[in-house]
């Protein structure tokens, strides 16, 4: 893994022009989004395994399609000949981008709604970067995954199986953290009751989706009712995610002298496994 590092902060627009889509530096960047942006390059810089992140805040119109609706935009993660169709903004980002101090793998671009800082404390935006750092980095990794079914406890879905293996990359990368001091152990515990969240909230849009009942009267399902309709659907749930997430031992995580992806894709395995056994009731 690589050491610590300091990116550029970039904020910005994507505007229109006669070569497509490209990202043109604007505003700054400061308060709440200075701290998030330091977290989220010194986890990325730590725990990468040869992926460079490049976050970049973006300001106005959110130009990337089924990443969220105004107000609700999620990160979106572009590389470079991805098939997303945003080279030319990809290119632009290498181009206000200062030149790399190590050698990379793959760099890839992790595009973030400015307007998120909005809801973010400046004592909270340190960690809250470290760890969506750490979301974007699993995210990467868990895509090239080849998509599988599991039978067991459960019957899940590819989508379900991809579900909770971020969760579970996402624990192996912030244990990391831990091990290398970065973390206390209690913000470690903080991230990890996080992560469970996170996964619940996204196997219950799996199952549930827009067609959920709301249960308030606004249109839009609030997450905490989501997680409700889906945790009666399914009581037991969100505990046998959590005993998951712990089931492999920090010692066996921390053991990344060899290779660290495959320690990763061990604990995958090891975990997803569990999740499926009688074991985890």
């Amino acid at each position: 893994m690589a050491g610590r590092e300091q990116g550029a902060n970039l904020i910005g627009v994507i505007a229109e022009t006669a070569r497509g889509a490209v990202f043109q530096p604007h505003g700054h960047v400061a308060g709440p989004a200075r701290r998030f942006l330091a977290g989220y390059h010194e986890s990325a810089g730590l725990v990468g395994m040869g992926v460079q992140m490049l976050p970049v805040l973006l300001e106005g119109q959110w130009p990337f399609p089924g990443t969220g609706g105004l107000g609700q935009e999620k990160r979106c993660l572009v590389g470079q000949g991805d098939g997303s169709g945003n080279d030319s903004i990809y290119d632009s980002i290498l181009r206000h981008h200062p030149p790399l101090v190590r050698e990379v793998d793959e760099i890839v671009v992790s595009f973030i709604p400015a307007s998120m800082f909005q809801r973010c404390s400046i004592g909270e935006a340190l960690n809250i970067g470290r760890l969506a750092a750490c979301f974007d980095l699993a995210s990467w990794f868990v895509d090239t995954l080849p998509g599988q079914t599991s039978s067991g406890f459960y019957e899940l879905t590819k989508l379900d199986v991809k579900a909770l293996s971020l969760g579970v990359w996402v624990n192996v990368l912030v244990t990391w953290l831990y091990g290398m001091d970065v973390l206390s152990a209690r913000a470690l515990q903080k991230m990890r009751l996080a992560i469970c969240g996170i996964v619940m909230e996204n196997l219950a849009l799996l199952k549930l989706g827009p067609s959920a009942p709301a249960c308030s009267s606004t249109a839009v399902l609030p997450k905490k009712c989501l997680v409700e309709a889906y945790m009666g659907l399914y009581p037991g749930m969100m505990g046998r995610v959590a005993r998951m997430l712990a089931f492999c031992p920090e010692e066996h995580i921390l053991k990344t002298a060899g290779c660290p992806e495959r320690v990763c894709r061990d604990v995958l395995s090891r975990s997803l496994d569990f999740f499926q056994s009688k074991q985890a009731v």
